[in-house]
């Protein structure tokens, strides 16, 4: 009689346990983040710490941090981007913006072979990041006009290419 007690007490153990578990996992994938996606298409993005977004008529800002592997991988596109940007010399602008110090924000640029401002500590939250990478192309007034969250696909890097006006390797500015 003992035992069967024992194992009845046992197993409503159990059954408590993974009840409990499976409601705060429940709980907790129930609750979306905030900026999942990025910042929406039409939001004005806050201004980022020395830099104006009236200064230029675009901007693509990379949100990146030290150590995302996502963000190195992603090094080969950011290279390719940025030459046809220089190449067209169009109107858009890139940044980078890091929650990690400056100096290692620079730091990271450099050891990638990004030659493109870093502007570090800002709070990705402040710029409504969740992840990194990001890259959000802003306005001069600050309106996003894009956002590409995560590494990305060829498709999605020649999505980014076109929303810049310059098409990867044809010669051609789309402005």
């Amino acid at each position: 009689m003992r035992q069967k007690l024992e194992m009845a007490a046992n197993i409503a153990v159990i059954i408590a346990v993974v009840y409990i578990g499976f409601n705060v996992l429940r709980a907790r994938l129930s609750q979306p983040s905030t900026y999942q996606d990025g910042p929406q298409v039409g939001e004005k993005l806050p201004v980022v710490p020395g830099y104006s977004w009236g200064g230029h008529s675009r901007t693509l800002v990379l949100a990146l941090r030290n150590g995302c592997h996502y963000c190195e991988e992603s090094a080969p596109f950011y290279k390719r981007l940025l030459a046809q940007v220089s190449t067209h010399s169009g109107p858009t602008s890139v940044i980078a913006v890091f929650p990690d110090d400056t100096n290692i924000a620079r730091a990271v640029t450099a050891s990638e072979g990004l030659s493109i401002p870093a502007v570090g500590g800002v709070p990705l939250q402040q710029i409504r990041v969740s992840g990194t990478p990001t890259l959000i192309l802003v306005d001069g007034t600050g309106r996003v006009a894009g956002t590409w969250v995560g590494m990305l696909s060829p498709k999605k890097e020649l999505e980014v290419f076109k929303a810049i006006g310059v098409a990867e390797g044809t010669g051609i500015c789309r402005d």
